[in-house]
């Protein structure tokens, strides 16, 4: 059965940057509105199965709970910590539920926490952060289609997925993390410091 998840950062585009940088916000609202025209694109594409994680602010399922379509949705609960430990955990519930295709509304760090727990996860990230590098600004509704493409079968994943580049972090030979974009040593941080912007902190990017 060809399955699409959907993962939802609650927490992308509305952190401290809107403190110190030029960034807009993203609403709950909209994120459900998108996740709404991802699920209407991947099911006219062929996606049959849709994991639709629970979240305390109910993204995904609020969004797709009144849509009359021809598709399984299968909501699943993981342990709530109010941390990337819950993309973790669902991202993995996903993968051991034989999810085809990852789509992610966050910024770059919701795909880096999303490739840590499944690095050969095929995805299509879409843009709700901050000033984002890796994720993509395209129309819900295509996104949603290119995912039901490939989760169907319809399109093959190696004619259309491109691998991203991963830098990973070792400490004493063992990784201990990983970066898409790029990955800086930030001397003298602060505990609960969402926005480093001293550059006389910045070592070595």
């Amino acid at each position: 059965m060809s399955t699409v998840g959907i993962i939802a950062n609650p927490m992308s585009g509305r952190d401290c940057r809107r403190l110190i940088a030029r960034a807009d916000s993203v609403s709950h609202e909209s994120k459900r509105n998108q996740i709404s025209r991802i699920v209407v694109g991947a099911v006219a594409a062929g996606c049959e199965r849709l994991l639709a994680p629970w979240d305390p602010r109910r993204l995904v399922l609020g969004a797709v709970e009144n849509m009359n379509l021809d598709v399984t949705i299968e909501e699943f609960r993981t342990p709530l910590h109010h941390s990337a430990e819950d993309t973790v955990q669902n991202v993995q519930e996903m993968r051991d539920r034989g999810c085809d295709v990852i789509v992610v509304l966050g910024g770059d760090g919701t795909s880096r926490i999303l490739s840590k727990a499944w690095r050969d996860a095929t995805i299509v990230p879409l843009s709700t952060g901050t000033n984002n590098v890796f994720p993509l600004l395209i129309e819900p509704t295509v996104a949603g289609m290119a995912a039901g493409l490939v989760a169907s079968g319809k399109v093959s994943r190696d004619e259309v997925a491109q691998r991203a580049k991963v830098i990973d972090v070792a400490m004493d030979g063992e990784n201990v993390d990983l970066a898409l974009v790029d990955a800086l040593f930030l001397q003298g941080d602060r505990i609960g410091n969402l926005g480093p912007f001293e550059p006389q902190h910045m070592k070595t990017l």
